[in-house]
Parts: structure tokens; C-alpha cells; sequence
């Protein structure tokens, strides 16, 4: 159906994944404009978008520490880049135990960070 599916990552590791799908006679997803979402099960995800974000991630690896996620589109062909996003929503609407996760994650890397000399 129609949705797009976003990974999110943390200095190459991939720490949430989950696919949005838009309202009614919309083509926008975003969960602020009325979308849902669904999590998806790192097992669950297909290594066609693994190898994508993975060999991404890898041209990224020397800018630091990294913080993103990657729109997704599956196709008859396999998945395709819709956009990268560095300003992920991290507001109450997300507040499942995944998405807890990533800010304890997030967190954690902000502090390592602000002790780095």
C-alpha cells in the first residue's frame, strides 16, 4: 500500500525502523500530519534497505558522530531513497518502548560527545 518506511541510525547502527502510512486522500505519511506508524522488528527488515542504509552510512562514517534517518520506498525494483532526515520527531507521539530506546540512545551519545575534549 501506500507508505514510505524510515531506519533510523546511530553511528551506523540501526536502532529503529518503522514503516508510516498516510491519511485518507493524502500522500503525506509524516505521523504530524495525521499518518500512523508501525514498528518494525530489526529481524523483519529487508536486507535490500540494510545493504542500502549500510553502505550510506559507511560514506558518512568520518563526519562523527551521526544521528539520521533514511525514507524508504519499496518498488517493483527494490527500495528507493525518498530523503534523509537529520531531524528526526522525537516529541509524545512517540513514546512507545522503541522509541524510548532511541532517546536513552540518543542521550548516551549526546554525553559522550559533550565529555569528547
Amino acid at each position: 500500500g501506500l507508505h514510505d518506511f524510515r531506519i533510523v541510525l546511530l553511528n551506523g547502527e540501526i536502532i529503529n525502523a518503522y514503516y508510516r502510512t498516510p491519511p485518507k486522500d493524502s500522500y503525506l505519511a509524516n505521523v504530524a500530519r495525521g499518518g500512523t506508524f508501525a514498528s518494525v522488528a530489526p529481524k523483519n527488515i529487508p536486507q535490500s534497505a540494510i545493504a542500502i542504509v549500510s553502505s550510506i552510512d559507511k560514506e558518512l562514517q568520518n563526519c562523527g558522530e551521526r544521528f539520521y534517518g533514511i525514507d524508504l520506498g519499496f518498488t517493483s525494483n527494490g527500495p528507493k531513497i525518498i530523503e534523509m532526515n537529520s531531524r528526526l520527531g522525537l516529541d509524545n507521539n512517540n513514546d512507545g518502548p522503541e522509541f524510548k530506546r532511541v532517546k536513552e540512545l540518543l542521550a548516551k551519545s549526546l554525553i559522550r560527545m559533550a565529555h569528547k575534549p
